[in-house]
């Protein structure tokens, strides 16, 4: 499975009790279809098809987009939950998780 934290977790709240946001980062790669991305979107993240068509163009055209912005357990849920219907299809997709600059 390739989900990589991508800075330590030391502690789920900011200092003014909100809590901490990771952003869930799909990276581009050479095998995985462009159509696969799109339904990995729609199906895993929950975004429209127009919106998923764009953030797949733009994660092909950029090389990575953050694909969502959420809490710690569900920004390694929902990575996960991708990487696992790639490895079903023997894609190599890679996601990542980075805490958030928000």
């Amino acid at each position: 499975m390739t989900i990589e934290l991508m800075e330590s977790v030391d502690g789920e709240q900011e200092e003014d009790g909100a809590p901490t946001l990771f952003d869930v980062v799909m990276i581009n790669d050479d095998i995985t279809p462009y159509l696969f991305v799109v339904l990995i979107l729609i199906d895993d993240f929950r975004m429209s098809v127009e919106l998923a068509e764009w953030t797949a163009l733009t994660i092909h055209e950029d090389g990575q987009a953050v694909v969502m912005t959420t809490t710690h357990e569900i920004a390694k849920e929902k990575a996960a939950d991708a990487v696992s219907n790639a490895q079903q299809q023997n894609f190599p997709l890679r996601v990542t998780i980075a805490r958030s600059p928000l």
